[in-house]
This record gives C-alpha cells, structure tokens and sequence, in this order.
C-alpha cells in the first residue's frame, strides 16, 4: 500500500510538472502556493526547480498595481535551463520590470509569496532611486539522495552628484540581497526551506553629511511543508513557517561635525501553520484548501537620543484565528480549464501607541476584529506546449465585449483580465 501511494504522488508530480503551472494559477486557485505542486513553488522552494526543466515563463501586468502602467507590462520573464544530461543541474534565470520604485516586499523579502500578506509598514527612509531590481537566479541539483536549490535575488541602484561643492546634493542608493536554500525529498513527500534578506542604503547630503544611515538592516525565514497521501482522493499537506525581521536607521542633523538627531527601527515577527489538502472530486478536477492560524507582530520605535520626551514607539499585531484558502480547478475542453478561488483571514488586529506617537492625549490601544476576503476567478488554455493562465475580471462576464456593450472607459475596470501568465515548454 505504501509503494502504491508513493507512485501516485509522484504521478501527481508528474502531472503538474507537465500541465500549465504558473503564479496566475496559484493565486486564482485562492493564494495556494505553499500546498499546490507547481512551477510557482520555486519562488518558496528552489529545489522545485529540479521538477520543472527545460520551460519559458512570462507575467504580464503586476498583481500588486492593478492601477499603474506596470498593470499592462511583461513584469517579470524567466527561463529554466537543464545542462549536463549525466548529472543534470538546472538554473532560472528571472528578470524584471517593475517600474520606478523600491521593489522589496514584506520588510524586505523582495522575492518571497508568503502564505499570508500581512501590511509592511513603509520604510520611509529608503531612497527612491529608480528602477532597481536586477535578477533571480534559481539553481537546483540532485544532492545526497534529495533536491537541492539555491537563490539569489539582487536589488541595486544608485545615485550620485558629482557638481563641485557648494552645489552637491549628494549620493543615495539601496542594494538587496535575498538568500535561499531548499530542499526537497526524492520522491516529492516533503520541502523545507530557509533564507536571510540583507538590506542596505545610503542616503547623503553631500560627500561628509547623511541624511539617513541605515543599521543592520536584515531578515531571516524558514518554513516547509509535507504531502501525505491518505487514498487516491485525498492528500494532507500540514505547513508551517516563521519569520524574524529587524530594519534600523539613523537621521543625522546636518550639523559639523554631524550627529544622530533621532534613530527609528523595525522589528517584525511573523508565524503561520496551516493544513491544506488536495481532493479530487471527479475525473479532471481538482480542489484545494486549507485552513489555519498566523501571527504577525510588527514594532516601530522612535528614539530621541537628546529629548527622552520625544521617544516613541507603536505596536501592530495581527492574530489570524482562522484563515481559510480554498481554489477548484476543472476541465471544460481539451484545450481549457476554469479556476475559482478565496481567501478569508479572519483578524483580530491590535494597535498600540506610547505618549506622543500619534497625539498628544497620551498612550492609545485600539482593538478590531474583521474578515479580509478576496474572490478569484481565472482560466487555463492550453495549446501543445504553450499554456496561457489568466486571472480573469468578472466585469467581461456582466458587461461583455465592448463590441457587445459599447462601453468603454480609460481605467482598467473593462480589461478582459488582471493579470496573464504565459509558458512554453521546450523539452
């Protein structure tokens, strides 16, 4: 009985590596990344990398500025080499285009899709320097009897006025680095992961005076997960994962010599576990789901190293109790499939202020308790080896064609899709 669900699982594998498997179809099946087997599981688990060679995958728009320009881009384009037939290695190679800002995520890991979006707090005193996100690469080998993978994301760029004094304004720029390592078992049954995101900046008035210097600035992840496989209908994947942050600056005064006039510092822990499952109700279609716990607690603090009364502090916590991702996946031709997914956390959010934070009445602690859910509805079209995945605007379905309707507007909200994804399998 076990070899026979050994082999069905790593059919399942099989199945996935050669369907279309993309972020579109993660993030329309309900955000599912971390329990789905897919192509996408390789921005969580490089190893993955190992199961999906030899492919060309592009995202057209950005799933995170609807509103923007970036919204009808190529966002990001990668492909996924395999060299050496013998002892086959494999390496993804990703390049960008986000537009004119700082590409980080939550506090920094840029390159992360993590089970739960928790709200950043904006670190204000990063420069904003220009288009800056270099490259992915994702490298991935069989070692010691499991996969092995490897990723680097990079973000740099830089600023500097070179105008003879007194007429220099400065220099300023920001580099990333994320770091990433994963491992996957022989047969699929299992991936755990972990990384480190170092971050620095530099933010000067002139060759001698900062305006801001940044502390330390790092983050450290892990995480992973487990199929279990109770029959040919049902697999378990328990998940769970952890992440500690802490981002610190220095503003200086501009005096000479210069010095600290007040240091402001993040600091963010982050816990989630959850059960998902796959269940495959019928011949061609698949469902997910999963439900859990998260926790999030980020800390802002504001010191004044001459004022004592001008030290502050505030303190945002959200209690996720419970969270619910759940996606259906069904054939309706040969050449096309249909997607619907939801998410739903249910957040039990506390914010807390020290004197002087945000008024002058004193210490604040506000409580609230809401659901944040969101719908998704996408498709897959596949043809040979060329798969589209779209998440698809249900505006098309009310109001149809513009040649049907005749409404037209300049916004996005008559688009046929949100985003698109594309892939084409070369092997």
């Amino acid at each position: 009985m076990k070899k026979l669900l050994t082999l069905s699982l790593v059919a399942l594998m099989m199945l996935a590596a050669g369907a279309s498997a993309t972020t579109t179809r993660t993030y329309t099946l309900g955000q599912t990344n971390n329990i789905l087997l897919d192509e996408d599981n390789i921005f969580l688990y490089p190893s993955r990398i190992n199961m999906y060679p030899n492919i060309a995958v592009a995202d057209i728009g950005d799933l995170a500025t609807f509103d923007t320009y970036e919204y009808y881009a190529i966002s990001q384009f990668g492909i996924h080499w395999k060299f050496n037939e013998k002892k086959p290695w494999d390496l993804g190679t990703y390049f960008f285009n986000y537009g004119q800002k700082y590409t980080g995520g939550s506090l920094g890991l840029s390159n992360t899709w993590l089970p739960l979006d928790y709200s950043a707090p904006y670190l204000n005193w990063i420069p904003q320097v220009g288009s800056n996100k270099r490259v992915s690469l994702i490298y991935g080998r069989k070692l010691g009897g499991n996969y092995f993978g490897f990723s680097l994301n990079k973000v740099q760029a830089s600023y500097k006025d070179e105008t003879a004094a007194p007429d220099n304004f400065g220099k300023e720029g920001v580099g990333e680095y994320d770091f990433g390592f994963s491992l996957t078992d022989a047969n699929g049954k299992w991936d755990i992961a972990a990384g480190l995101n170092l971050l620095s900046f530099s933010d000067m008035y002139d060759e001698t005076h900062d305006n801001w210097k940044s502390k330390g600035n790092k983050s450290f992840y892990g995480y992973g997960r487990m199929f279990h496989q109770v029959n040919p209908q049902w697999t378990l994947v328990p998940n769970a994962g952890i992440i500690i942050g802490s981002y610190s600056a220095d503003r200086y005064n501009g005096a000479t010599p210069q010095a600290v006039s007040y240091t402001e510092k993040y600091t963010t822990f982050t816990f989630w576990g959850g059960l998902g499952a796959h269940y495959t109700p019928a011949t061609n279609v698949l469902a997910v789901g999963e439900v859990g716990i998260g926790y999030n607690s980020t800390k802002f603090t504001h010191t004044d190293p001459i004022v004592a009364l001008n030290t502050y502090n505030w303190k945002d916590v959200y209690f996720t109790l419970p969270y619910f991702k759940m996606g259906l996946e069904g054939k309706v031709f040969d050449w096309m499939d249909v997607r619907f997914g939801a998410t739903s956390n249910w957040h039990r959010e506390t914010w807390e202020t020290s004197d002087g934070a945000e008024s002058n009445n004193g210490p604040t602690k506000e409580k609230y308790n809401y659901p944040d859910n969101q719908t998704y509805f996408g498709t897959g079209l596949h043809f040979g080896n060329f798969h589209i995945d779209t998440y698809t605007s249900p505006e098309i379905l009310l109001k149809g064609f513009y040649f049907i309707s005749g409404n037209a507007s300049n916004d996005n909200s008559d688009d046929l899709n949100f985003h698109v994804s594309v892939l084409y399998d070369f092997k």
